[in-house]
Parts: structure tokens; sequence; C-alpha cells
């Protein structure tokens, strides 16, 4: 799928905004917490991001977990993800 172009990013978000009851970008960014995920080959990586409400937010690569895809705490390893988000 290609990426949106810039006039369609209100169409974009919106769904996103309705769910939350948020009325901007903004809105819903500020204080929000992401974690990216990839898995590739079993291998499962989760990167923390922040700040979403600045230019879509950064990456932190230094804080991210990679793990097989089948270790037993696979949740709770998203949970430190997460908390590594701050």
């Amino acid at each position: 799928m290609p990426h949106p172009r810039q006039d369609e990013w209100k169409n974009v978000q919106k769904p996103m905004l309705d769910a939350v009851g948020a009325r901007s970008w903004s809105g819903l960014a500020k204080g929000a917490m992401a974690v990216g995920l990839q898995c590739t080959d079993g291998i499962v990586t989760m990167t923390p991001g922040r700040d979403y409400e600045k230019q879509g937010g950064t990456s932190l690569p230094d804080q991210a977990i990679t793990v097989p895809l089948e270790v037993p705490d696979l949740g709770q390893k998203l949970v430190e993800a997460f908390e590594r988000c701050s």
C-alpha cells in the first residue's frame, strides 16, 4: 500500500481520532506512547517511541527489545517496551 499523500492524512487520522474522542492529532498524540513492531524470520523487535505531538515522534532504537517470537513472556516484553517510551 502506498504512503498517503499529505492531503489524505485527515482521512487516515479520522478513525483513530473518533475511536478515542480526540479532536486533533496533537490532542491524541500528547503524552501518547507507541511501540513499533517488526517480525523477521521469527525474531520480534519492539521499538519504543515518544513525543508524537512533535513532527510524528521519535523512535528510540537504543531502547528496542528483540526476542524470538516463541518466547513465553512475549506480552511482558511488550509491556517493557512501552515502559521504555518515557
